[in-house]
């Protein structure tokens, strides 16, 4: 079994899905979070729509849940002729574990009560 999967009772859970449920996120949407996750650098829409093989509208909207999500950051940069330009990166990684391990945690416990309850 692989370390980004796991075994619970019959069912093998990955890590994406965990990551997918944890912030009701979508395919699209969970890879760019990963390719941002793997960047060395920002990415601006055209960047990320590129190395996804994706249209840039769907990346655009998709990089705007993730924004409003707080998974990523999104930083300006003004041009010298005018206009300006965002670069995205992912949020701290080590907040967003937080996050994820406190959500299995409650639903940990809403299992556990789930089950002593039972008729």
């Amino acid at each position: 079994m692989s370390p980004l999967n796991l075994s619970f009772a019959c069912k093998i859970i990955k890590i994406e899905d965990i990551i997918r449920c944890s912030f009701d996120i979508n395919k699209t949407q969970y890879q760019i979070l990963m390719l941002l996750s793997r960047s060395k650098r920002a990415m601006t829409i055209s960047e990320i729509a590129s190395k996804l093989k994706k249209d840039r509208t769907t990346v655009q909207k998709a990089v705007k849940v993730l924004f409003s999500k707080h998974l990523v950051i999104r930083r300006q940069l003004n041009l010298d002729n005018g206009g300006y330009i965002y670069y995205y990166t992912i949020n701290d990684r080590d907040k967003l574990k937080e996050r994820i391990i406190h959500l299995i945690d409650e639903w940990a416990e809403s299992a556990k009560h789930t089950v002593l309850n039972w008729h």
